[in-house]
Parts: C-alpha cells; structure tokens; sequence
C-alpha cells in the first residue's frame, strides 16, 4: 500500500469512527500499521475503539503508543491518563497526568480534574494540597471544590468537606464529580433517603453509574435493617454453622452396639436387647450432657 492510499484509509477510519462503526476502525487501521511513525493518529484512532469496544487494556496500549509519538502533547497524555485510570493503571495514570500539567503549566481545568483523580484515588492529604491550588488558580470550578470536599470528607473532617461540597454544587448543579463527592457525604451522614435520590440521578451518568449502584445497594440494605430494627425483627444475617457432634456420637453408638454383638455372639432377642440398649441408653444421656 502506498502513502496516498494509506492517507485515504486513515480519513475512512476517521469517518468510520463518527458513525460509530468501531470494528471497521480496526480493520481499517489494522492495514496501515506500517505507516504508524507517519500517521501516529492510527493510534489515537484505535484507542478510541478499544474504548468503545469495552476493551480497556488495548485502549490503553494504543493510548500509550499515540502519547510515545506525540510526547509534547497535552491531549496525548491526558488520553494517556484517561485510559490508564480506567484499566485500574493508576501510576501510569498519575504520571500522564503531571505530564500534562508540566506542559500546559498547570492548566486550571486540567489541574481541577488531576485533583479529583487523586482525591478518589489516592492518599487524601496529598490530594487536598494539590485541590487546595487548585481552587486558588480556578475559584469558580467546581471540580476543583468537588475535590477538595471529596478529600476533607476522607480525612474526616465533615464540616469543612460539607462547605466544599456546597459551593461545589452552588458553582455547577450538574457536576459528576460534586455529585459524586455529595452521595459519599450523604452516605457518610446517613442521609438515606437523600442518597438514594441523587445516586438516581448519577445513574444515567455512565461514568458514575457504577458508584451510585454501588452506593444505592448499600443504602437499601442499611434501610432495610432499620426498618426490621424499628419493627422488631431481629435477623440474624450469618450462617449457623453445622454441629458435627450429634452425627458423631449416633456413629459411634452405632458402631459399639455392633461391636456388642459381635463380642457376645448375640442370637436371642434378650442378648440382642442388652447389645443395642446399653448403647443407646449410654448415648442418650452423653447427647444431653453435652447439648449447648
């Protein structure tokens, strides 16, 4: 295949990627792999339909691949730090995301976003210092006060995590990430029923999903134990476990009354009466001996 073909494939992969027709994307892309230094765009392509694909591990190797060629890219890294957080990479997230900072001189919606990244992710105290920053350099964003909530609220510090979050919410109503840092808050305080309405809302927001599932569930469970609290009902959730010591007793009746039999040669209905009765009647009296 020549350049100006190999050209001409990558504008259909690009078609075929706004129509939605991701298979096609990969075949299409999958031919020109010899032209990948030339067109490092293939990479950026097929990234995008590993991802929509549900194919997260192949989305971040292409993801990788397209960064490796475009080191100087702040959108290449931060597709980078977007695959790799999805994969579960968070180191290799992190790094993608202070790349991009370091080029874009901490960008404030990008600086916001690496807050909330490590408020959800990692250790709290870290993440509050970098949305503290971020709050100063963006102080109408609410992504970054969703993220200085969000690590308030992990070092357990409710009240400063409750301001956050309302002005969070004052800024943007409809921001995931103040949504999201909310419901934890909503949890945390026990506030039931408002939890469950807004983990509704967060629901259709596929990124969320998951969480306010998650969320939901719990919820539903500790408002149901409540209620059985509130009418009387004590339930008793773990599994009884198994007494082994009936079995094993009647067994070993079993096995002496037989053992009797045996040793007396017992024929007539009198020597077999002794032979099982003393058994039984030695075994009923151990069993409620040794009943609980």
């Amino acid at each position: 295949m020549d350049w100006e073909t190999a050209v001409c494939q990558l504008e259909r992969a690009q078609g075929a990627l706004r129509a939605g027709n991701y298979e096609y994307v990969l075949a299409l892309t999958e031919e020109i792999l010899a032209y990948e230094r030339q067109l490092p765009e293939i990479w950026a392509l097929r990234a995008k339909a590993f991802a929509q694909l549900q194919r997260p591990l192949e989305a971040l190797e292409a993801a990788r691949r397209y960064a490796a060629a475009n080191p100087d890219d702040a959108s290449a890294q931060w597709e980078l730090a977007q695959y790799a957080w999805r994969a579960g990479r968070l180191g290799l997230a992190q790094q993608a995301m202070e790349k991009t900072l370091e080029i874009t001189g901490d960008d404030p919606t990008f600086l916001a976003n690496y807050a909330w990244f490590l408020s959800f992710e990692r250790g709290p105290r870290l993440a509050e210092g970098v949305a503290r920053r971020a709050v100063m350099v963006a102080p109408d964003s609410s992504t970054a006060w969703a993220a200085l909530g969000l690590a308030q609220l992990r070092l357990h510090r409710m009240k400063e995590a409750e301001a956050s979050l309302k002005r969070a919410l004052q800024l943007d109503p409809n921001d995931p990430c103040a949504q999201c840092a909310t419901l934890f808050l909503l949890k945390e305080e026990r506030e039931n029923e408002k939890a469950v309405a807004l983990a509704k809302i967060l629901e259709d927001n596929p990124g969320a999903e998951p969480i306010a599932d998650s969320i939901r569930r719990e919820i539903a469970r500790r408002m149901m134990a409540r209620k059985l609290v509130e009418r009387g009902v004590a339930v008793d959730v773990s599994p009884t476990p198994f007494n082994w010591r009936g079995p094993i007793l009647w067994t070993m009746i079993g096995l002496t009354a037989a053992w009797m039999i045996f040793i007396f040669q017992a024929k007539d209905l009198w020597t077999l009466g002794i032979c099982i009765g003393v058994p039984l009647i030695a075994g009923w009296i151990l069993h409620h001996l040794l009943k609980d």
